[in-house]
């Protein structure tokens, strides 16, 4: 795989404190450790396929700073409560974390004009992995 991260910034870990404490659980360690070489990037390879669409695209992994306020607009406005966005795509919908219990149950793909959401894969590196 020649993946590559352009615009990549420098990581804030307190702000992956604050995302877990307002979650109430643990982030992937895969994601936490992936996101020093990528936060705030846009990949090299970024189109993915979901269970449902095909080459979807990721566009840049979002500021750490906005996923309470997304995750917190997704509840008001969409009336879903299990999403942690991590990325977006260039249409306005947002690749997230699905929360189970109090825990992260894989990478899905929430499409904001139909509120469908769409398994893309079982963990973060399984998502990684399938960017091409």
């Amino acid at each position: 795989m020649n993946l590559e991260w352009k615009y990549v910034e420098p990581l804030d870990e307190s702000q992956l404190s604050k995302i877990e404490k307002h979650f109430g659980l643990s982030l992937p360690d895969d994601y936490k450790k992936l996101l020093a070489e990528c936060n705030r990037g846009k990949p090299t390879l970024e189109r993915f396929d979901t269970d449902h669409l095909k080459e979807c695209v990721l566009d840049y992994m979002i500021n750490l700073s906005d996923t309470v306020s997304l995750a917190e607009t997704i509840s008001a406005d969409y009336d879903i409560e299990n999403l942690v966005p991590i990325s977006r795509d260039p249409f306005g919908n947002l690749i997230a974390f699905r929360i189970a219990g109090r825990q992260v149950d894989g990478v899905v793909f929430w499409d904001h004009e139909t509120n469908k959401i769409s398994k893309i894969s079982g963990s973060f590196t399984e998502f990684i992995e399938k960017l091409y």
